[in-house]
């Protein structure tokens, strides 16, 4: 027999919610899996500075999970919008070191959704060689200011 519909597909649900941690059964066996694994990644990253992400779009979860997800999260207190070949936008959660972001493309669509366990999110650090440019650039300002005598 062919499935023609979605809910023509058998699905049989197993395991002990009482493992999962969920009685009431609006906490998904996935939702606790990835806070698993978001607690995992936190610890490493308090002990060994070792950073991670997960990439949230590979996962098979609905609107709803997501929701629970950002629910369980919670919000921090920094949120970082981002104007870099689209809108990156980056929020704190209520657990530091655990930042949700989002990378748009300039027509607005959504390229990429992640959580990013890490101290500082690696699209906010300033790169190296641009600190160096800046750096010459300031120069440049200054001796340009200094050498009119009008340091503004």
């Amino acid at each position: 027999m062919i499935a023609r519909r979605l809910s023509d597909i058998p699905v049989k649900v197993e395991g002990d919610a009482s493992k999962t941690g969920s009685t009431t059964g609006t906490v998904g066996g996935g939702l606790i899996a990835i806070l698993r694994e978001i607690t995992e990644m936190l610890e490493r990253l308090a002990r060994y500075d070792e950073s991670a992400a997960i990439d949230l779009r590979s996962l098979p979860f609905s609107p709803s999970d997501y929701q629970s997800l950002r629910e369980s999260l919670g919000t921090g207190e920094v949120e970082i919008t981002l104007n870099v070949d689209g809108i990156s936008r980056v929020r704190e959660t209520g657990f530091a070191g655990v930042w949700w972001v989002e990378h748009r493309s300039p027509d607005d669509e959504l390229l990429a959704v992640l959580l990013e366990i890490t101290n500082i999110p690696e699209i906010v650090v300033t790169n190296r060689d641009e600190v160096a440019r800046s750096a010459n650039r300031l120069r440049d300002r200054l001796s340009i200011h200094t050498a009119g005598g009008n340091i503004q």
